[in-house]
């Protein structure tokens, strides 16, 4: 009994420390581009580790329309975990004080990406059609790596 004790102890023990030390999994941005309504602004959105650094909406047959304006939205710096003690006593007159105390350990830091909110607005020609191009986004991290993503025109 004791054996299997010891045996469950270790596996439940190697399994937090494998899962806390696992980075976690690139995701894809959350984008939405929708028009303004009266129809003249498409406006993008997109929540994601890197920030928006260009963005363009290429129609068929018409030159790129480069972004007029990009906001950047950075969030706060994750709070760093410190080990930590804890003493408690709880007990009443007739069975006596029990006494407990707890550790704190971080097993590694918090490897969630920080999911960064940016728009992008581009103004639209009068001639637009709905529906005709793509609208091309480039993001970049903080060591300058590019990354684009291109949606179908609304």
């Amino acid at each position: 009994m004791e054996t299997k004790l010891r045996h469950g102890w270790a596996v439940f023990l190697a399994s937090v420390v494998l899962v806390s030390c696992h980075p976690a999994p690139p995701s894809a941005p959350a984008l939405r581009a929708g028009l303004s309504q009266d129809g003249r602004v498409l406006e993008i959105q997109a929540d994601d580790a890197s920030p928006i650094v260009a963005a363009e909406l290429r129609p068929d047959n018409v030159e790129p329309i480069p972004a007029r304006k990009i906001d950047v939205i950075r969030p706060l710096p994750l709070r760093e975990e410190r080990p930590g003690v804890g003493v408690g006593a709880s007990g009443g007159s007739s069975s006596g004080i029990d006494l407990g105390m707890s550790f704190r350990v971080p097993l590694g830091q918090d490897r969630r990406p920080r999911l960064i909110r940016s728009t992008a607005l581009i103004d639209l020609p009068e001639n637009y059609r709905r529906g005709g191009g793509i609208v091309r986004i480039t993001f970049a991290d903080d060591n300058g790596e590019r990354r684009v993503v291109d949606l179908p025109a609304p």
